[in-house]
Formats: structure tokens, C-alpha cells, sequence
């Protein structure tokens, strides 16, 4: 589970690998699973730190795959079926970060349906005044006005740098200084110029907006500011691609220092666990 789970659940909620390399570096790597995830309707206060918000019907889901995620074995799957559904997937964690602080922003998409330049967009909920009244809106990074960073295409993971130092294209729900409606799109560093006082005022993720029918998009390693998200439908801590919950079925399992990868049990050496194997639990672990 998430360690800073309810960090920022307070806020208000106000919802209204090929390409470029992401410019910025994470610092940390936090995986995600699905008991991390609440599913709630849309503008309803965030119950975790996570939340799929569903319009008609939207949905989101944990998968092993599709492909080879480019972190861990799974990824986000999400659905929209007709135009009128929409889902968005929240982290609110990063409530309250000033904008200018932030040098890193990316994810990573696998379009197994869907036409055009159609596929999930990262999405912002900020306050351009700060502490002063109005200046909602939410930032959007849409892959299809960014085109210097590759065309969306199907059967394949493609990266994508929201960032690019301070260059990516964005456009804004409500009108600010510097996009004064969704039809202007300018880069990132104008927007801040812009807004020096901008500060993220709710959840910053992925979304799957209306008029987006029949798109099935996959998500995995979004990173924003100094934390990549790993999506992950099995707790598998050490990597070894065995969840964390499973025990040895087989000696094969306990050998060439395998023994090593069980959490639930965890063994003292290859003996204890081959003994485990061989006698079906009976001998317990660290016997």
C-alpha cells in the first residue's frame, strides 16, 4: 500500500516504450494496487489516496500486461465505451505543490482500441491565484498536440514527456492568463509564467474523457514531480515476478538462491524451503 495513503484526502475534489524519453528523473518508485484504488462517482470527496472518478460507464482495471509494461508486470486498463463515459484515475499526494517545483512529468500508454490520436491524457487540477479567491482549472497534456513527440498508434507502449523541459503542450478547462480558452495551446513554461503562483488544487493523473468511444488505453510508470506510479495487479515487492503471497509450489523454486524471493513464507535457507515443498507445508518454514 501506498506510505503516504491519505495524505492529501481532505482536499476538495473539484473533478469537473516508444517516443521521447521523459527529461526529468523520479526520485522514488511506488507501486500501486488495485485495494489502493477507491471507485467513486464523479465530485465526490477522494476516500483514498487514490480514486478512479466513473462517468456512465467508464471503468478502470489492474492487468498483467499488455505486452511488456515498462515497469513491474502490469498496468491501469481504462475503458470508455461510448462517447458519454469518462474516467479518471486521481492521486492526491501532491495537494498544495507549487507548480515551479515540478520538473517531471510523463507516462506511458497502450491503445488497444481506439482511432485517430484518441488515447488517455494526463490531467492537472490547480489554482493559477494561490490563496487567492477563483483561478480553478485543470491542466491537460493530450499526446495529439504534441506531435514532435511521435503519432499515437495501437499494439504498443509509447512514452510520454509532459514535461520536456518546460516545452510539452498543454491547454487549460477554464480561461487563465496565457490560455484564455481550451482552444489555445501553449507549452508549459508559458503557462507558469504566466501563473507564478499556481499550485495543485486536488488530483493529478490520468483521464479518459467523453467523446472518446470505443478507447481502451493502458497506463503504466506516470511520474509526476518526484514520484514514477507503478500499476501493478499482484504485490510482487522483490520483483521476481512470483506475488508476495504465493509459496513454493515446486523445489525448482527454491534453488539458485530462489529461496530468497518468498515473502509469505520466508525461508532460512534452500533446505527449509525444499523441505517445505517436499512435505506439502508440513514442515513450516524456519524449521
Amino acid at each position: 500500500m501506498r506510505t503516504k495513503l491519505l495524505a492529501a484526502a481532505a482536499a476538495t475534489v473539484l473533478v469537473g516504450l516508444v517516443g521521447v524519453s521523459p527529461a526529468g528523473a523520479a526520485t522514488t518508485t511506488d507501486q500501486v494496487y488495485p485495494d489502493d484504488v477507491a471507485t467513486q462517482p464523479e465530485n465526490t470527496p477522494p476516500t483514498k489516496s487514490w480514486v478512479a472518478y466513473v462517468r456512465n460507464a467508464g471503468s478502470s482495471a489492474f492487468q498483467q500486461g499488455p505486452a511488456t509494461p515498462p515497469l513491474g508486470s502490469g498496468s491501469l486498463r481504462i475503458s470508455t465505451p461510448t462517447g458519454a463515459d469518462k474516467l479518471t484515475v486521481f492521486n492526491f499526494d501532491h495537494n498544495g505543490t507549487d507548480l515551479d517545483t515540478v520538473d517531471a512529468m510523463s507516462y506511458s500508454t497502450y491503445r488497444s482500441a481506439g482511432s485517430l490520436q484518441q488515447v488517455a491524457a494526463l490531467n492537472l487540477q490547480v489554482d493559477v491565484n494561490g490563496a487567492a479567491p477563483g483561478g480553478f482549472t485543470t491542466l491537460v497534456f493530450e499526446p495529439v498536440y504534441n506531435t514532435d513527440q511521435g503519432a499515437v498508434v495501437s499494439g504498443q507502449w509509447q512514452v510520454w514527456d509532459a514535461y520536456k523541459g518546460g516545452q510539452a503542450i498543454w491547454w487549460s478547462s477554464n480561461p487563465i492568463p496565457s490560455a484564455p480558452n481550451r482552444d489555445t495551446f501553449v507549452p508549459w513554461s508559458t503557462i507558469l509564467a504566466a501563473n507564478p503562483d499556481a499550485v495543485v488544487l486536488g488530483g493529478v493523473g490520468v483521464n479518459q474523457g467523453s467523446g472518446n468511444p470505443a478507447l481502451v488505453t493502458n497506463v503504466d510508470a506516470f511520474t509526476f514531480d518526484d514520484v514514477t506510479y507503478d500499476f501493478e495487479l499482484i504485490k510482487d515487492l522483490d520483483g521476481d515476478g512470483i506475488p508476495d503471497t504465493a509459496p513454493p509450489t515446486n523445489k525448482d523454486q527454491c534453488k539458485k538462491d530462489g529461496w530468497k524471493s518468498f515473502n509469505n513464507p520466508t525461508f532460512k535457507n534452500q533446505g527449509d524451503c525444499v523441505s517445505y515443498v517436499a512435505t506439502g507445508g508440513k514442515n513450516g518454514a524456519n524449521g
